[in-house]
């Protein structure tokens, strides 16, 4: 009798602590990217409000930041909009409205662009004079025509180092509350290579780690977006627009590409033909396709 007794309760205290695992995010709306039994290829993305609470850096801080260069467009080129968009006469949201572009509707790039209100905002000129668009909503028509803009190829000219998840030096070192890097660092490694590459850190993912550990870097088991601000890389958000994503790496962003059906972090580094060529820190693997990326954060370095 005892021991059906301390069965049940063993059964009753396994229920109790997976349904508060699964109530965790749930409860906080954070969107669950692929499944526990997948660990190696375990991410989670939070929303914006936890992103924000661990950021020292207020809104204003990151609004009125330096202007981000963005050698890739040159001045001049020709921007196409991939959906109706407004310009305004400021960078931001709040800024009041010029005019509203067809999509399709071509501008010309001044070769100023702008932080603020969360976006990257470009300088533009047409008929209505000159104001500021959002990057992320226009794309560069090729030879100045109005085709359907970087789709052929671009590759990115920085040394990306590829850096593996369960390497011996960190692999077994705890990542977030409970875990590892060697089961859950896809994206930490992903991030780090990307930092090294541009120039912003020369940390290795074990010091990142716990670069990441000291200053808000994990919510839980689950990395914060925003918590590299620091470091130089502004958080752009995430989309599941192919083509936007093409524009994204074809611009010089930081593209974090999500494969293997949700559950897996990549690095972008170029893309030619339906082909995105990656670092991937968990598996011995140097391209996806994009039928194979489900969507793709970025940042602004």
């Amino acid at each position: 009798m005892n021991k059906i007794f301390v069965g049940i309760l063993l059964l009753l205290t396994f229920a109790v602590v997976v349904s508060c695992q699964r109530a965790y995010p749930n409860n906080r709306s954070v969107k669950l990217v692929g499944e526990p039994s997948l660990a190696t290829n375990f991410a989670i993305d939070l929303p914006i409000n936890a992103i924000q609470s661990v950021q020292s850096e207020s809104e204003e801080d990151f609004e009125m930041s330096d202007a981000e260069s963005d050698s890739s467009i040159a001045s001049g080129a020709s921007l196409k909009a991939t959906t109706a968009l407004n310009v305004r006469s400021g960078p931001c949201t709040g800024k009041s409205i010029i005019t509203t572009l067809g999509n399709g509707q071509v501008v010309k790039f001044t070769g100023e662009v702008q932080s603020g209100c969360g976006y990257t905002w470009y300088k533009v000129s047409g008929s209505f004079g000159t104001g500021y668009a959002a990057s992320n909503f226009l794309t560069v028509v090729q030879n100045g025509g109005g085709g359907g803009g970087s789709t052929s190829g671009c590759r990115q000219n920085y040394n990306y180092p590829l850096f593996k998840q369960c390497d011996s030096r960190w692999g077994g070192d705890r990542l977030g509350s409970s875990s590892t890097i060697c089961q859950v660092g896809c994206l930490m490694n992903s991030v780090c290579s990307a930092l090294n590459g541009r120039g912003k850190s020369s940390m290795n993912p074990g010091q990142l780690n716990q670069y990441l550990l000291k200053n808000g870097g994990y919510y839980g088991n689950l990395f914060v977006w925003g918590a590299v601000s620091r470091l130089g890389f502004n958080y752009l958000g995430q989309t599941t627009d192919k083509q936007a994503i093409i524009n994204w790496v074809c611009q010089g962003k930081v593209v974090i590409l999500n494969v293997r059906n949700g559950g897996h972090w990549v690095l972008a580094k170029s893309y030619s033909n339906g082909v995105f060529e990656v670092n991937d820190s968990g598996f011995s693997v140097s391209s996806y396709t994009s039928a194979q990326v489900v969507r793709a954060a970025g940042f602004n370095a």
